[in-house]
């Protein structure tokens, strides 16, 4: 067996596995489902952010102090507090803001299959890129893992940097059209 699966050999991570990827494929279904109905009901991408905030502020909040209660005591607090500050900040952000940019530019014909896509696309990275990683953690280890990780997030935050203003030229029409922002004047 390839050593990044060996885990797979043993029944209860298997189960573990599975109900773990079952439970986060309910999630977002519901949290899709969710904000589609609240748009389509409402018509209001006010609304649409308000609810997909409402669906996480208690994970932003709680969050922490799970982690507090799970570790009793951890021996570097104050870097702790603030990186699950981030990381819990940074996850709300760009996933109401992928969805709320998805539910609002996408076809209504077309909505379902491209939120179908990009949960897929998403989620279903979640358990390949936890064996990429254990894989690389035990051939470089976790110290150089996590500097490869953060180092592609920046390649890729500058990528996309660079892309911003074609992008935004190219969304601004529909965004127009929407209603969502003022027709600019020549």
């Amino acid at each position: 067996m390839i050593h990044a699966l060996r885990a797979f050999s043993h029944r209860n991570y298997r189960l573990y596995f599975c109900g773990q990827s079952l439970g986060i494929i309910g999630y977002w279904i519901q949290q899709i489902a969710m904000a589609w109905l609240v748009y389509r009901l409402t018509g209001s991408a006010w609304l649409l952010g308000v609810t997909a905030f409402a669906g996480q502020i208690a994970v932003l909040v709680l969050a922490p102090f799970g982690g507090l209660w799970a570790d009793r005591v951890t021996t570097h607090f104050a870097l702790s507090v603030a990186m699950l500050a981030l990381a819990g900040a940074g996850i709300v952000v760009t996933v109401n803001g992928i969805s709320t940019i998805t539910i609002t530019i996408v076809d209504n014909r077309l909505r379902g299959r491209v939120a179908g896509f990009y949960t897929m696309a998403f989620l279903g990275m979640y358990p390949v890129g936890g064996l990429a990683a254990g894989a690389l953690a035990s051939w470089i280890g976790a110290r150089h893992t996590l500097a490869l990780g953060g180092a592609c997030c920046m390649l890729c935050a500058l990528w996309l940097a660079g892309r911003l203003p074609g992008l935004r030229r190219e969304m601004r029409p529909i965004y127009e059209r929407l209603g969502l922002l003022q027709e600019q004047k020549a």
